[in-house]
């Protein structure tokens, strides 16, 4: 059963280094393609290990926000200002792990469509009000 979750944790790292170039670009551009690479990995991790048990995806869930988040938290505790910035693209992301996994839960086309848009407001109206904010507190 560790297995399982080791391997969706290892997959995750692996597309948190395959995006992980496009943060160089912009800030924008990175939150739209971490939370929805990361929003359809959770969802297809839940689609193809089909627990029934919610505790289970729970776990699927934590091993892919872990294989993100492990990499760049020495980062944030030792400059959390100069990263403030990419902690909230992290916090998005984490957002829509959660996210895909209400989806899978209620597995109605409304659920995910109103999951997209919450991920679309917060990659349009919340980024840029808290790149503000960073750059106003830091600067």
């Amino acid at each position: 059963m560790f297995k399982k979750y080791f391997i969706v944790f290892l997959l995750s790292l692996v597309i948190f280094f395959c995006v992980c170039w496009v943060r160089a670009q912009s800030c924008y551009l990175a939150s739209y393609t971490f939370t929805l690479c990361y929003f359809a990995f959770t969802y297809a991790c839940l689609e193809k290990q089909k627990f029934q048990d919610t505790l289970k995806n729970v776990y699927v869930c934590i091993a892919v926000i872990l294989g993100f988040t492990l990499i760049e938290s020495p980062f944030y505790i030792m400059d959390f200002w100069g990263s403030a910035t990419s902690a909230m693209i992290v916090l998005f992301t984490i957002i829509s792990v959660l996210l895909a996994l209400l989806c899978w839960i209620e597995k109605r086309l409304i659920t995910t469509f109103l999951s997209l848009v919450i991920i679309v407001l917060l990659n349009t109206c919340a980024l840029p009000q808290g790149v503000k904010f960073v750059m106003e507190r830091y600067h």
